[in-house]
């Protein structure tokens, strides 16, 4: 009896079989190959595949689930797409082609505490084109794991210390240009001044560099240490595991009023929840999906987010403040503020506490015009800063160094024009 039904259906199954091996194997190749758009492809294959398979099959009622999650997945490829295009539209403006040493293997690499960081030593060509219009075109040098900072002296025993995201590693200049570098020639190459920024990093690898890194970088260095740390509004929601490339990065939370060290939000990581190796596969697969990323990860920053980056923030100057390191914090407030901070009672309330903890601030709206971001910016479409902008920035920070308050207030007429 069921080897007669099993020889009236071979077929059937076959083709079932068929497709369904070809759609686990594209799903595989699309997960691990594909830069952005995975979910894109599975869902399209996932379409052809139930459509096909319904078209041959006899039975109706299987034709019509067959042809029902073919819609289903048809829908989803749209969704997938229209969210994809709109990321793209939205942070990058269009077409975006980067070339270059900096977009190759070697450049990235996982880290052990940071979650990932700079790969091997070297020089790296970077350039970037948004609308097949050249953005920038520039090389990074990395020495020791961190990007060359040219005006550096390495026989002084001042350090200065830089920390933060692609705004302190200079995305988009050269060695010369970035505002490590800037700060050092405003200081008569007073400093051994060491980058800590990297892309996509925020306020959370910065208290593990604190922590693990910059504390032995400094050990037997007796002269004044000053430590800068650049924040932009994205870094609230870096803090609290909110982006996609950033899943192996350092997760802490506030737990009886205390800062804790919670592992990583990496789903592949033991750390998370406790789940299995098999729950953590598909949840690392999932993040790849754009409506995923957007229902489940990119969530509206609360107020926990807020709390937690202003715990970050606190702890890494305590932390320095016990080293001997002065801690400056340069509030990116001109661009994308609405992105995490939804009132101005919210980024007020963030200013406030920073404040109480008695930690020196720079508004970078206090040095530039709004109305005038993009003559300080790479692009219309790329908002980091560009090298009027690094050279700003860095003569205020030397002032703030000295102790001396607002650059801007001594060099108005020069700095502002």
């Amino acid at each position: 009896m069921i080897l007669k039904l099993l020889h009236r259906h071979l077929q059937t199954i076959v083709v079932f079989a068929g497709s369904l091996f070809a759609f686990l194997m594209i799903t595989y190749v699309a997960l691990v190959y594909a830069e952005h758009g995975a979910w894109i492809i599975i869902f399209s294959i996932g379409f052809l595949c139930a459509l096909a398979t319904g078209l041959y099959v006899k039975s109706t009622a299987l034709k019509l689930v067959l042809f029902h999650v073919g819609a289903a997945l048809f829908a989803f490829a749209i969704f997938e797409s229209f969210l994809e295009y709109t990321f793209q539209k939205t942070f990058f403006g269009g077409k975006m082609v980067n070339e270059g040493g900096c977009y190759e293997p070697g450049y990235y690499d996982s880290h052990p505490f940071l979650g990932y960081g700079p790969g091997k030593d070297g020089e790296y060509s970077c350039i970037k084109y948004i609308n097949d219009e050249l953005v920038y075109d520039v090389t990074y040098t990395r020495k020791n794991g961190l990007r060359v900072v040219p005006a550096s002296n390495q026989y002084s025993q001042d350090a200065a210390i830089f920390l933060g995201c692609s705004f302190t590693f200079g995305e988009g200049l050269g060695d010369h240009a970035t505002i490590p570098n800037q700060f050092n020639l405003h200081s008569g190459g007073q400093y051994n001044v060491k980058n800590y920024g990297f892309h996509g990093y925020g306020p959370h690898q910065m208290l593990k560099n604190i922590k693990q890194k910059v504390r032995s970088d400094i050990e037997g260095m007796d002269g004044n240490h000053v430590a800068f740390y650049t924040f932009i509004p994205d870094h609230i929601k870096r803090a609290a595991g909110k982006t996609k490339w950033d899943r192996s990065g350092p997760r802490f939370e506030i737990e009886n009023d205390e800062l804790v060290y919670k592992g990583s939000f990496n789903f592949q990581s033991p750390e998370y929840f406790g789940q299995s190796n098999t729950v953590r596969r598909v949840l690392t697969a999932l993040q790849k999906s754009r409506i995923y990323y957007q229902v489940f990860i990119a969530r509206d920053v609360n107020q926990k987010d807020l709390d937690r980056t202003i715990a970050i923030i606190s702890r890494s100057n305590q932390l320095l403040s016990e080293m001997g390191v002065d801690f400056h914090v340069a509030v990116w407030d001109l661009y994308h503020i609405g992105y995490a901070f939804h009132t101005q009672d919210d980024f007020d309330y963030f200013i406030e506490q920073l404040e109480k903890e008695n930690i020196s601030m720079l508004k970078i709206s206090s040095l530039i015009d709004s109305e005038r971001i993009l003559d300080y910016t790479l692009h219309q479409h790329d908002a980091h800063p560009n090298e009027k902008a690094t050279e700003l920035i860095a003569r205020e920070l030397r002032a703030l160094s000295l102790g001396i308050g607002s650059a801007s207030h001594i060099y108005t007429d020069s700095l502002i024009p």
